[in-house]
């Protein structure tokens, strides 16, 4: 099933501000039947996997000046936080990052972790060449060209362009990027290949206002109350004062009312959902957008900066957001799948658009993406749309919010973890997982929407 699932973002001049498949959506649910509970005893999100590359690349991170300095990401082939050095970052600065990445290390040193490595570009040069290309893509069209996907890699410290499609248009996506007035040498252009990628869905579990706790909306159908479509929830957020809760724009409509309840997870309970409030505000396929929606509470109601980790337990997030950076490791909490760590950024596409078909055939570009990679084990799956992805370094950090498969890893299979929720269907009697997971960065959301992270 291909995928569907994006909107508008506020401004191409927003995208510059931004460091750096398919929804997993499901309906009709309420004839769903769900297994034992069962937990997979390799996580316990309560002592997160604290990878120290991905602290000390966080460390540098906080250090760096976008416009003296070029990409930062992790090299996990040589164990090394590499950061481009252009002409204009001076020797203080180099002494600097390497202070930073020595401390975060807890040792004296940084010689054997990080590494500065002399490039062209510095970020805001990266930023600015992304957004040109961007604003211009219906010059690849006009060139006869099919975009897959535009986005920036760190590595290379390049803008990387990915075309659809048969034979090698190499060569005329390079004459196209050159007349948009981006030099040709910081720019990667690949043939890739069109993806299949697996709806993710919705699923559930029992919360107060949280991260990571199920949504789920209620029908009434001949008297009888059904699922008709469950996510999960990502961080809290104000705008004007007002409470919103952000979860994956594909879940539901504008002006639908929402609740929260464990009765499809945990089918031998009590049916105890809850109303919390209605979709308010939506970014869903629009050129240059995100795959977000935010329902705002009932006036009565609000959010905390908290994260469920099981169906109880809560940790404490970060008031500081982190954008994705190339090669660390995050970890994905869906309410269905719960927290999976150890799962790698992929530095290949990092913040990128993707074209994106529509049913009434034009080409969107949702934006703010970047994918991630767990090597072992599943990271998300049907009910996971929209739960947090973070950062688990202390403190914890939010990255963005889960999308979907990204369609280019394994074959999404049966989950190995909490209920396995047995969708009606013919052809798909389960609830369907993968290790590869996208994301929609949460600075691109908050941007877009001109919110702020709850307190």
């Amino acid at each position: 099933m291909r995928s569907r699932s994006f909107a508008r973002m506020a401004t191409l001049t927003a995208l510059m501000t931004i460091a750096g498949g398919g929804a997993w959506a499901s309906t009709a649910m309420g004839n769903a039947t769900g297994d034992q509970l069962s937990v997979d005893a390799g996580v316990d999100a309560t002592t997160d996997p604290v990878d120290s590359l991905t602290q000390q690349a966080l460390a540098v991170q906080d250090t760096l000046d976008p416009q003296t300095t070029g990409p930062l990401w992790v090299d996990r082939s040589e164990g090394t936080v590499k950061v481009g050095a252009t002409a204009k970052t001076s020797v203080k600065t180099q002494s600097r990052l390497a202070d930073a990445a020595a401390t975060a290390a807890g040792s004296g040193t940084a010689e054997d972790s990080l590494e500065v490595v002399s490039v062209k570009y510095t970020q805001a040069q990266l930023d600015q060449f992304f957004a040109t290309l961007l604003a211009g893509s219906k010059s690849f069209d006009d060139a006869g060209l099919t975009l897959g996907r535009i986005g920036q890699r760190p590595s290379a410290d390049a803008v990387a362009i990915e075309l659809v499609g048969d034979g090698d248009s190499r060569d005329t996506a390079t004459k196209v990027v050159t007349d948009l007035g981006v030099p040709a040498d910081a720019v990667v252009v690949e043939n890739g290949s069109k993806e299949s990628s697996v709806n993710f869905s919705r699923a559930d579990d029992s919360a107060p206002y949280s991260s990571s706790m199920n949504l789920t909306r209620k029908v009434t159908v001949n008297g009888q109350v059904t699922e008709a479509a469950d996510c999960s929830a990502g961080p809290g957020v104000v705008i004007a004062g007002r409470s919103y809760i952000v979860t994956a724009g594909h879940c539901w409509e504008l002006g639908q009312y929402i609740s929260t309840g464990r009765s499809v997870v945990l089918p031998d309970t009590p049916t105890t959902t809850q109303k919390i409030g209605a979709v308010a505000k939506r970014s869903w396929m629009e050129d240059y957008g995100v795959d977000a929606e935010l329902i705002a509470l009932d006036s009565s109601l609000g959010t905390g900066r908290a994260m469920y980790t099981t169906w109880s337990d809560k940790v404490s997030m970060s008031a500081t957001i982190k954008s994705p950076i190339a090669g660390t490791e995050v970890c994905a909490n869906g309410a269905f799948t719960g927290a999976r760590c150890s799962m790698t950024v992929n530095g290949d596409y990092v913040n990128y658009c993707k074209a994106q078909a529509t049913q009434s055939g034009p080409m969107r570009f949702p934006c703010g993406l970047f994918d991630s990679y767990r090597g072992e084990g599943q990271g998300a799956g049907e009910g996971d749309s929209g739960g947090p992805i973070y950062f688990a370094a202390s403190p914890r950090q939010y990255v963005g919010i889960i999308t979907s498969n990204t369609g280019r890893g394994s074959a999404p299979t049966r989950c190995d973890t909490f209920a396995d929720l047995k969708y009606s269907t013919v052809d798909q009697p389960y609830r369907a997982c993968s290790n590869d997971v996208t994301g929609t960065t949460l600075t691109s959301i908050l941007t877009n929407f001109s919110a702020s992270l709850g307190a």
